[in-house]
């Protein structure tokens, strides 16, 4: 018998672009019968106060506003429960004010990893013991938040969103416009996801790759990213410019409806692990599959604890694996619709919705609140 839980006013914190974790999860509160609001937290303030040209004055000032307009919206609302994603503007006296407003629990939910050396902040270790809950889609990581002193420290695997994420028929026309026999949807990162790009575009297959900061890729990565922080637009002709991949990248990210057909355009979709955050999975685990489309990601327990593989997702091991499968599923597309087809009954067969993630959410909030 399902579990009823009662309604809640739950404040979420988070950057709302498209695609956004935040949205996905108020969506998913809200579907249960919750009210959220969504509270912005502010990418500007952010990247002004981690710059290094910023005042120590400017710094303490973006903070202050941060706090202010926190601790307002947490006045006027009077959430039941707060949740922060990733949270790296809040300083410890900001989770101090909020406890002195408000008894609601306050949870926090890193997508990008307490330790990354790309998106982490001090903040976001010095805050660790101030939240009632820190949830974490990296089992490693939760030994070290324990040792941080976080309370009640769970792993939340990433989900899908089914308003976002879905089966699609494309036209004609868009799948000309984005057909590739290999398609990599995902953010530019120094490692060796690189590699393996590089590899597939040495060996004449057609390959797209779609996402933000690639005009970091080197050689010129460096001239290209000090260009684009100017504010100056770098042409995608020349984007990889000396690089394998120079033909292949297409210059940005997509969301929504472009993300759809960009995936339903594609004969094989690849899902890679950022592995400076030492992932096992990431939310393309989920979000490809959920759109029917074929999927090869890397070889994780995590991953095969979620698909049974070659049956409903294939998995490699380092690139020549990698190459080997590409090889074999280009030349079999019945194959290919098979796997689709059972990736997508599984995942429909399996708490995988951000619903189902909410559903522990608010499982963990009756037991904090029940102490």
């Amino acid at each position: 018998m399902a579990v009823k839980h009662k309604q809640l006013n739950i404040l979420i914190g988070d950057h709302f672009f498209p695609g956004s974790l935040g949205a996905s999860y108020a969506r998913a509160f809200e579907s249960l019968g919750n009210v959220c609001v969504r509270f912005e937290l502010s990418l500007t303030t952010y990247s002004t106060i981690q710059h290094p040209g910023t005042t120590r004055l400017t710094r303490a000032h973006c903070i202050k506003a941060m706090n202010q307009a926190l601790r307002k919206i947490v006045h006027e609302t009077r959430p039941d429960l707060i949740f922060i994603i990733k949270g790296k503007e809040l300083d410890p006296e900001a989770l101090n004010d909020l406890r002195e407003l408000s008894t609601a629990p306050i949870f926090n939910f890193n997508p990008d990893g307490v330790w990354s050396p790309f998106s982490s902040s001090d903040y976001i270790v010095d805050c660790a013991p101030l939240y009632d809950c820190l949830l974490t889609p990296r089992r490693w990581e939760l030994p070290k938040l324990k040792q941080l002193g976080g309370q009640h420290v769970t792993w939340l695997p990433y989900g899908y969103d089914e308003k976002l994420h879905y089966p699609t028929t494309i036209t004609e026309a868009d799948r000309a416009l984005y057909h590739a026999a290999i398609s990599f949807i995902g953010t530019w990162a120094p490692e060796d996801r690189i590699s393996l790009l590089n590899d597939i575009a040495r060996y004449g297959n057609d390959l797209r790759i779609w996402g933000s900061s690639w005009e970091k890729l080197k050689p010129l990565g460096t001239l290209f990213h000090m260009l684009s922080i100017l504010g100056l637009h770098i042409p995608k002709q020349l984007l990889g410019l000396g690089s394998p991949l120079h033909n292949h990248i297409m210059g940005y990210p997509v969301y929504g409806e472009l993300f759809l057909k960009v995936v339903q355009a594609s004969d094989i979709n690849l899902a890679f692990l950022r592995k400076a955050d030492r992932d096992d999975h990431t939310m393309r685990t989920f979000e490809l599959p959920a759109c029917g489309v074929f999927v090869i990601a890397e070889r994780t327990q995590d991953h095969q604890g979620f698909f049974h593989e070659d049956i409903e997702m294939v998995f490699f091991n380092g690139d020549k694996e990698l190459l080997e499968k590409i090889g074999f599923y280009k030349k079999r597309p019945r194959l290919r619709q098979k796997i689709a087809r059972a990736g997508l009954e599984r995942l429909r067969s399996s708490p995988y919705r951000y619903t189902d993630r909410a559903k522990t959410i608010l499982s963990l909030f009756e037991t904090i609140q029940s102490i």
